[in-house]
């Protein structure tokens, strides 16, 4: 059996990133859940539905700003930072998912709060 060494760090589980959907035409009512929707699509086009299949939860979202914070494994936050720039239409109406940022621990900024 190995010892862990003493001082050592911590390794982080979980990586969340706050998203911001700016819709440019036809979406109306942007959601947690619409957010959720298009990321799922965006990850199925980038990687099919298996490498696609990648877990990732819904913590915040802000409805005035249109921005959420996703929580997902820290070894697929690369997956899911390269789906987002991708896909541009989703049901017909086209819009830009950015990443704002990325963190090894929970930071909800006050304007995703509900």
């Amino acid at each position: 059996m190995s010892k862990k060494k003493a001082g050592a760090r911590h390794h982080q589980e979980y990586s969340f990133l706050r998203l911001s959907l700016l819709p440019n035409h036809g979406l109306s009512k942007v959601t947690g859940q619409t957010i959720l929707d298009i990321l799922d699509a965006a990850l199925t086009g980038m990687y099919g539905v298996i490498g696609g299949a990648v877990p990732h939860d819904l913590v915040s979202f802000g409805e005035n700003s249109n921005t959420a914070i996703i929580r997902c494994k820290q070894r697929d936050e690369a997956k899911i930072w390269a789906a987002t720039t991708v896909l541009t239409q989703y049901k017909g109406s086209s819009f830009q998912l950015q990443v704002l940022e990325s963190s090894s621990s929970i930071a909800v900024p006050t304007d995703t709060e509900e």
